[in-house]
């Protein structure tokens, strides 16, 4: 094959030609072959808490209870009366609190000075949230997560 406008060796430019091309085209396809649907992938595993246990809904609030914005491990168990135990350790300060889910409402803040989201209960009757949020994360998911969580445990409650 020689190319136009090419004299002499015209085979040894286009076997590199196709070489390259070749290359270029093995490279394209390669690189091609790792999009998938051109959304990036997901940081999580979709949950759906809707589907989950008491125990599964208890074990997704421990698991960013140790990721808390805070530095402090935040872990969680439920009474048989239905009451939300949050224990906050941060190295030798612990700290408790206990919601009861009957009743109670839970909502979103957000804490400035340490740039971190609140997930807020507030009790049976009262206008404002508890002193002790339920849990602070940097991350919004985890923190409208949380809430999510919090409403299922208060139907499983029911």
């Amino acid at each position: 094959m020689s190319l136009p406008g090419c004299s002499g060796g015209s085979g040894r430019v286009a076997g590199g030609l196709r070489r390259a091309m070749g290359a270029t085209a093995l490279l394209a396809m390669l690189l091609l072959g790792g999009c998938t649907d051109g959304y990036p992938p997901p940081q999580r595993e979709p949950v759906e808490p809707q589907l989950m246990s008491t125990g599964q809904l208890l074990k997704s609030l421990n698991t960013m209870g140790r990721r808390a914005a805070d530095r402090s491990t935040w872990t969680y168990r439920l009474t048989g009366a239905c009451e939300l135990v949050v224990v906050v350790e941060s190295g030798v300060d612990r700290g408790e609190t206990v919601v009861p889910l009957k009743g109670a409402r839970f909502q979103l803040g957000y804490d400035k000075a340490l740039s971190a989201y609140e997930v807020q209960a507030v009790r049976p009757g009262a206008q404002t949230p508890a002193e002790r949020p339920v849990l602070k994360t940097t991350d919004w998911a985890d923190a409208v997560f949380a809430n999510s969580v919090l409403w299922h445990l208060q139907q499983d409650c029911a």
